[in-house]
């Protein structure tokens, strides 16, 4: 479908088939959407936590963290005035800090909903704080934009994990947003590209746009009600151990 509407694009059936592994970016580097690359940086992570699991440190996650957080900035700092020592590139790849702030604040986020701490609360901020110096390489307005995103949503957790549930319909609302929004971030990249390109054609692109997001989400919901619920639970029926 991209290759029909998308100028230049082309994916191999090889290229495709890494693809759907969702593990496609370590082995190419030609992703079948562009968001894919944001994979890698995930298992970096589960990785990262899946040590901790083994080595029986999950205990000390808030003292991982901190160390996470301040190698981080001192990665940050090398980087911005000492570029010329290539120590501090080979640490932004070993451990992922150039995105680690968003990990960082998704895990004290966490914590300050199942296992409150006071002094967690200002963790979340030096991640904005990180998170907004991260954006150095995008032009001024684009990083001032990029800012107000991060606070916008840094504030929404905030009040998420901070209030009570006022009912398990609440909760159950949350569990089907968490569900629901994977498929859509896996599948929204090219398919809402082609539909815009295919539509504007007709229509200014503004209103292209109002009409291919419900379209999308739909079709996610599809895709998560008729195939990924079903192929889950055959899956766990054929692989977990009961």
């Amino acid at each position: 479908m991209g290759k029909l509407f998308l100028p230049g694009y082309h994916v191999t059936i090889a290229e495709f088939a890494i693809n759907t592994t969702l593990i496609g970016s370590f082995f190419t580097k030609h992703m079948v959407s562009d968001v894919y690359w944001t994979l890698r940086v995930e298992i970096f992570f589960y990785l990262m936590v899946w040590l901790l699991l083994y080595f029986d440190k999950i205990k000390n996650i808030r003292f991982f963290l901190n160390c996470w957080l301040i190698l981080s900035f001192a990665t940050y700092v090398g980087l911005t005035y000492f570029d010329y020592l290539k120590v501090f590139s080979v640490l932004r790849y070993l451990f992922n800090t150039r995105f680690s702030f968003f990990f960082i604040a998704g895990c004290y986020f966490y914590l300050l909903k199942y296992d409150y701490r006071k002094r967690d609360l200002i963790y979340p901020i030096l991640c904005i704080i990180g998170g907004s110096l991260a954006t150095y390489y995008f032009p001024y307005q684009s990083r001032i934009v990029g800012v107000a995103i991060f606070i916008v949503i840094f504030s929404i957790f905030y009040y998420l994990v901070l209030k009570a549930p006022k009912s398990t319909e609440n909760n159950k609302f949350y569990f089907y947003l968490g569900e629901f929004t994977y498929p859509l971030y896996l599948v929204h990249d090219i398919a809402g590209i082609v539909l815009i390109i295919f539509i504007s054609r007709y229509m200014d692109g503004w209103l292209a746009m109002i009409i291919v997001v419900p379209v999308i989400i739909g079709f996610v919901g599809l895709v998560y009600f008729f195939v990924e619920k079903p192929l889950r639970k055959w899956l766990n029926d054929k692989l977990v151990v009961k």
